[in-house]
């Protein structure tokens, strides 16, 4: 709820409740009253799974982050910059944008967006998102650094320490993460194989634990989705009860006080 600072002389507020016949509601107070805690209880559900899946790639992402040799990542990580990345002499910014998902359709990723963004793309071949993760901040700093307007995207499971993607529009410039859930294949794309930044024999060592959690993100991704799907039954069948209900006449009425009083 948001409530006016400047009641009247700078805002307004609009109540639409009178658009809903409140009567044909109440008649199915039980069904709505369920359908919402249903609902709710979903969600919640699908979230526990999601933050578990999260907290195992999480786990694996430190596994290989300990066979990782980060300072050859982050020179390497110079080297492209100045392939790549000139300077422009503006004031830099960044724009903190998601590309990919999970949903009830399962993960949804946008690849469209990378072909209409950049025509030069740099592809981070990595599983555990370690190495990439380490080159990608550096050539955020370096991007920054050198005056560009960037867009940078973090993965969904982990939107607050971990950069899949950064996007440099000006320069139709990307450097984007693959891996077994957002696979990338473009005509004429760079591909770098972060396996060359890490101790395979370390995660040879380590391969059981790196596969099951393997099995089981995939197998909560996967009952996530599928919670989803419910939920979204329950929300379908929320939404008729109020449609119904509405008197949609009130709320052209309302569309057209909006444009011309307010």
């Amino acid at each position: 709820m948001l409530e006016p600072v400047y009641p009247v002389a700078f805002e307004d507020i609009v109540s639409l409740y009178r658009a809903v016949d409140r009567h044909k509601l109440q008649a199915h107070r039980s069904e709505i009253i369920s359908l919402f805690r249903q609902n709710k209880a979903l969600v919640e559900r699908a979230t526990r799974y999601i933050t578990a899946a999260g907290s195992l790639l999480q786990d694996s992402m430190r596994v290989a982050l300990s066979c990782t040799d980060t300072a050859k990542a982050r020179a390497f990580a110079g080297t492209l910059s100045r392939r790549y990345i000139s300077s422009s002499g503006e004031a830099p910014h960044e724009e903190i944008r998601l590309l990919s998902a999970l949903t009830l359709q399962g993960i949804i990723f946008y690849s469209n967006t990378i072909a209409k963004l950049a025509d030069t793309i740099v592809v981070l071949d990595d599983e555990y998102g370690a190495a990439s993760r380490t080159l990608l901040y550096a050539l955020r700093e370096e991007a920054l650094q050198k005056g560009h307007n960037i867009v940078t995207c973090y993965c969904s499971m982990s939107p607050y320490e971990k950069i899949e993607h950064l996007f440099i529009p000006a320069l139709r410039l990307c450097f984007v993460t693959s891996n077994s859930y957002h696979p990338i294949q473009f005509s004429g794309q760079r591909t770098i194989h972060c396996t060359r930044f890490c101790n395979k024999e370390g995660l040879k060592l380590r391969r059981k634990r790196l596969h099951f959690n393997k099995r089981a993100v995939d197998e909560l991704f996967a009952q996530a989705s599928s919670i989803q799907k419910e939920a979204k039954e329950c929300h379908d069948a929320l939404e008729q009860y109020y449609i119904d209900a509405v008197d949609f006449t009130f709320l052209e009425k309302a569309y057209q006080y909006l444009l011309t009083t307010l």
